[in-house]
C-alpha cells in the first residue's frame, strides 16, 4: 500500500494496480529517479535505479524490498534516460549519486540515451571505494560496455570527474 501511495503521488494517477507497469503508466526514467529517492525517504531502503527497469511493477519492486539483501545487485552505470536513437552519453561523477544528472538530462532532449556512473564502494555499503584513478577508470570502461561494446563512446563529468574521464580516453 505504501508503494501504490508513492506511485499515485509521483505518476498523479489513480489508481494504480499491483501490476501496472511504472513506464506504461506514464513514468519515465527521471520520474523513476524520483521515485527510488521517495521509496529511500519514505521506506528507508536505498535501492539502485536499475531495479526500476528490472521489475517496473508494485509486485516486482515489492518483492525485491521483501528480498533486498538477495535480490538486488548494485552496479555503478545507472540508467538515467534509457530511450533514444543517438549514441549514449556517459555521465561520471566521481564522489557518489548521479542523481545530479537527471536535471541535465532534461535539456539535451529524449533523443541521447544517459547513463550515469557512480563511485564504486561510496553508493554501496559492500564493497570497498577505489583508491587509485586507474582502477576506477577500468571499472568505469568495463561498466560502459555493457552498454555500449565499442566507441566512439561520449563522456561528461564535472570536477574530479574529469580527471576520471582523461585516465579513461588514456585507457581507451
Amino acid at each position: 500500500m505504501q508503494l501504490v501511495a508513492i506511485w499515485e503521488k509521483l505518476l498523479k494517477v489513480k489508481p494504480i494496480g499491483v501490476t501496472d507497469n511504472f513506464f506504461e503508466m506514464g513514468g519515465d526514467s527521471l520520474t523513476a529517479i524520483d521515485l527510488i529517492l521517495a521509496i529511500e525517504k519514505e521506506l528507508q531502503c536505498k535501492l539502485p535505479i536499475s531495479v526500476m527497469f528490472q521489475s517496473p511493477t508494485i509486485t516486482g519492486l515489492a518483492e525485491l524490498l521483501r528480498n533486498h539483501s538477495k535480490a538486488v545487485s548494485w552496479s555503478s552505470l545507472v540508467p538515467i534516460q534509457v530511450q533514444g536513437s543517438r549514441p549514449p552519453l556517459f555521465c561520471i561523477h566521481a564522489d557518489g549519486s548521479v542523481y545530479i544528472y537527471r536535471h541535465f538530462a532534461k535539456y539535451l532532449g529524449a533523443d541521447v540515451p544517459i547513463f550515469g556512473l557512480q563511485a564504486y564502494g561510496l553508493a554501496d555499503p559492500n564493497h570497498e571505494p577505489f583508491t587509485l584513478v586507474e582502477d576506477m577508470a577500468a571499472h568505469y570502461i568495463r561498466e560502459i560496455r555493457t552498454v555500449q561494446s565499442y566507441g566512439p563512446y561520449y563522456l561528461c563529468a564535472f570536477s574530479a570527474g574529469g580527471l576520471i574521464i582523461f585516465e579513461m580516453a588514456r585507457q581507451l
